[in-house]
């Protein structure tokens, strides 16, 4: 598939690649954490940015990332575990 962007010539978007990115919620017995995910991002094959959503003001936590799916779910326990 091809698509014209008159705004964008210079843009080649049959050469670009889509990478996974989702937000998602992991609630702990005392935290409610919300975790950004971005694929391929930053020299990281899963890139989380980690805020503390119980007051509803998103206070940064940490940036994590993850080599491989392994490492992101250890980090996912980490979290659950109220290790982070």
């Amino acid at each position: 598939m091809q698509v014209k962007l008159d705004l964008l010539p210079k843009i080649n978007l049959t050469k670009m690649k889509t990478h996974l990115s989702f937000d998602m919620t992991l609630t702990t017995k005392c935290h409610v954490y919300r975790i950004e995910v971005t694929e391929n991002y930053e020299g990281d094959k899963f890139h989380m940015v980690i805020f503390d959503d119980d007051k509803y003001d998103y206070e940064y936590v940490d940036t994590i990332g993850a080599k491989n799916e392994k490492e992101f779910f250890a980090v996912l326990r980490k979290l659950e575990n109220d290790e982070i």
